[in-house]
């Protein structure tokens, strides 16, 4: 009964640490970087996000809103106009805030293609799409950009693109629909194991250790230990 109770609280920690940081989605690698998904961060201000990364350099160390940001990089706006660039096809954008309007193209349907989410309610994709986020970038007054990619539908049965990485928001947020971009490069997370899996394969371990004396030597659980 001790064996089973102790190998049920190691399963418990496994399958519990790190949980909070679960609750993002999976990045989107673009040319060689990860990018966290914008929606994820809806709601949170520039102070919010302040808190853990440093506005100068980008750097994150802590959590924000119980996910661990550690290593990744608070993007500015020269950041997010790389990456509409090379939706782009272009160096349209940038240096510094800026902004592009075309008709008739697709940019970001070619991001959802590639895994990026709407910021906007999916039932609005009909009519337009749009993934807005702000930045580490702050304008003369203080306050952030706020980079947006929308496609608004305009007869005939056509499309007008926007990107902009110049639109500024208040530090507050207030907007329902807005989030935050973060960047690493996309060999980073290929370094470390996480602590769930770590803490996963301490707890598989376990159970072949507790159940060997029941289990022939041949089973696969005992071989992986």
């Amino acid at each position: 009964m001790i064996r089973k109770t102790g190998l049920l609280v190691v399963l418990l920690i496994s399958l519990t640490a790190g949980s909070a940081s679960a609750a993002l989605l999976p990045p989107v690698t673009v040319s060689g970087l990860e990018w966290l998904q914008p929606v994820d961060f809806i709601g949170y201000s520039w102070n919010d996000i302040n808190t853990v990364c440093d506005a100068s350099s980008g750097s994150c160390n802590g959590s924000l809103g119980g996910n661990d940001l550690t290593g990744w990089t608070w993007a500015s706006v020269d950041n997010v106009n790389g990456l509409f660039n090379y939706y782009l096809g272009s160096t349209a954008l940038g240096p510094g805030p800026d902004n592009l309007i075309e008709f008739g193209n697709s940019w970001i349907f070619s991001m959802t293609h590639d895994g990026f989410l709407l910021t906007t309610p999916q039932e609005e994709f009909s009519r337009s799409a749009a993934i807005s986020a702000i930045v580490r970038t702050l304008d003369f007054d203080g306050n952030p950009y706020l980079t947006l990619m929308v496609a608004a539908s305009a007869p005939p049965s056509t499309f007008v693109q926007w990107a902009y990485t110049d639109r500024g928001t208040l530090k507050g947020n207030q907007d329902g629909v807005t989030g935050s971009w973060f960047v690493r490069n996309a060999t980073a997370s290929s370094v470390p194991i996480t602590n769930t899996l770590a803490l996963m394969a301490l707890g598989l371990c376990a159970l072949g250790i507790t159940t060997r004396h029941r289990i022939p030597s041949t089973a696969v659980g005992v071989q992986l230990c």
